[in-house]
């Protein structure tokens, strides 16, 4: 069951330059550009067909923006405030993480909400 979890992983990095390649397109050469919209095109088809095929075998990518903080799902990249967001809870998505059945097989790189500052604790020094 878990047997391909490293071939597995090493294979995400086929989703994850597919998702490249399809980011680094500006919309204004989409309008321009007709081999770019058919290969654009072509690139899609392939993300789906790799996440098909990944899916076969028990590897989903997980969905964790809005949920509290796990670091056995999570890999914390930065924290930064978000008003009106819970804190310690994931409010934005630098790489997706996967699963394998239901064991994490990469965690997804993320932004944290930043909780509020701690209130300090007096020091000896503001007694006096």
């Amino acid at each position: 069951r878990y047997g391909i979890a490293k071939f597995a992983k090493a294979v995400l990095e086929v989703p994850d330059n597919l998702e490249r390649a399809v980011a680094s397109i500006r919309l204004e050469e989409l309008e321009t550009d007709e081999e770019l919209r058919h290969m654009k095109e072509s690139v899609a088809k392939m993300q789906e067909v790799v996440g098909l095929t990944l899916e076969k075998f028990g590897v989903r990518e997980m969905s964790v923006e809005g949920e509290v903080f796990d670091p056995q799902k999570h890999e914390a990249m930065f924290a930064a405030e978000a008003p009106g967001r819970a804190p310690n809870t994931v409010f934005h998505v630098m790489a997706p993480g996967y699963e394998i059945h239901d064991r994490t097989l990469r965690a997804a790189r993320v932004g944290v909400v930043k909780g509020p500052a701690a209130q300090r604790a007096p020091s000896s020094r503001d007694a006096s």
